[in-house]
């Protein structure tokens, strides 16, 4: 990240702020082993792999860093409301999957340590 006197305003200084937290989420991801190669993140595809990794992405974003969905979007190449979308089905199944949501918590913590 660049000094604060380099940043115009606030809302400039938080769009880097997030854009630097999200790649960090990245990194954990797959340095952890979740995904093999990030930049497939951009590829438009369905592949389950490269769904569940933007899946995790969105959801960690969203959950430790309330990271904004136009910023993961244009991270993800995706639309705003295909973020939201796996957004809110990553969140749905942590309720109901336990291995899931236990998988989510332990990242998180991993997340407090970076």
């Amino acid at each position: 990240m660049k000094e604060y006197n380099e940043y115009k305003n606030i809302t400039d200084y938080n769009k880097d702020f997030q854009v630097h937290k999200l790649e960090q989420v990245i990194d954990l991801l797959h340095h952890s082993g979740y995904m093999q190669q990030p930049e497939k993140l951009i590829i438009r595809t369905k592949k389950p792999a490269i769904t569940q990794a933007r899946r995790m992405v969105a959801l960690l974003a969203r959950m430790k860093y309330n990271i904004a969905g136009s910023i993961i979007a244009q991270r993800l190449n995706l639309d705003e409301s295909q973020v939201f979308a796996i957004i809110y089905t990553g969140f749905e199944r942590c309720k109901i999957d336990d291995e899931y949501r236990a998988e989510i918590e332990e990242l998180i913590e991993k997340l407090q340590c970076a």
